[in-house]
């Protein structure tokens, strides 16, 4: 039974990269294009821009991973069926609900790895790409960090650390 869980483990986890290749690419490449807009403007190069989008593609991959999750294991499990390969494992005595867990067992350590990337390294990338982005866009005169605002005029410095609603 091992072998039969490994093996629907692995085609699930084949067709889940597989969409989140192709979902994380598709977004990747309409932000890569909406970032083009700004290359060129106050020091904004286009090494900029592809850094930002690297930096900013793990919260791409939290953000799109349920649906990358839902597809592939949809086409994997559907193409076992097609295959007649589901038909096989119900033929031989497996149950479907054996079937369903083995394929959620491996849905949630993929969901426990994502959110682990989400909590962990998406925030911090994430503040390196809206930072980077701010210096170019400002040409090096603002700075964000940990929840803090660094402002530059001509010899002055600024530091914001908290804003009141008030």
């Amino acid at each position: 039974m091992k072998l039969l869980e490994r093996y629907l483990g692995r085609v699930v986890v084949g067709g889940t990269i597989m969409g989140l290749l192709l979902l994380v690419s598709i977004d990747t490449l309409m932000d890569f294009v909406n970032e083009m807009d700004d290359v060129g403007e106050q020091g904004y190069t286009f090494l900029r821009a592809v850094l930002y989008i690297l930096l900013t593609t793990p919260q791409r991959i939290y953000e799109l991973f349920p649906f990358a999750m839902l597809l592939g294991s949809l086409l994997s499990l559907g193409n076992l069926a097609a295959n007649s390969e589901l038909v096989v494992m119900r033929a031989t005595g497996i149950s479907v609900t054996r079937i369903i867990g083995s394929a959620l067992k491996t849905g949630l350590i993929l969901t426990l790895a994502v959110i682990l990337l989400g909590e962990f390294v998406a925030p911090i990338s994430g503040q390196k790409a809206k930072n980077l982005r701010n210096l170019a866009s400002t040409k090096g005169m603002t700075l964000s960090s940990q929840g803090s605002l660094w402002a530059k005029d001509g010899d002055r410095f600024l530091h914001i650390k908290d804003v009141f609603p008030d």
